[in-house]
């Protein structure tokens, strides 16, 4: 392959890869799934699960542990506040 058809391959690459990015839907405007479905946030209730519990070791299973830990950096907080 020659360097001039190298080069107009590279260029026809360039230009169909640059038309294949041009019609991209407006900012805001795109539906997720829930939108699509006619869901709104108030139909989608957040977890009472402690799933995060595992992840950090058991440590926001007992707030008032971490309250006590934490009181010499942040003074008077609370154990609601610390978890």
């Amino acid at each position: 392959m020659t360097r001039l058809s190298t080069f107009t391959a590279a260029v026809a690459a360039s230009f169909c890869l640059f038309l294949t990015g041009c019609d991209k839907p407006e900012s805001g405007k795109v539906l997720d799934e829930a939108m699509q479905v006619g869901r709104s946030a108030d139909s989608l209730p957040g977890s009472d699960d402690d799933y995060m519990g595992d992840m950090d070791y058991g440590v926001t299973r007992n707030p008032e542990l971490v309250r006590h830990r934490l009181d010499p950096y942040v003074p008077g907080i609370s154990a609601a506040d610390a978890v």
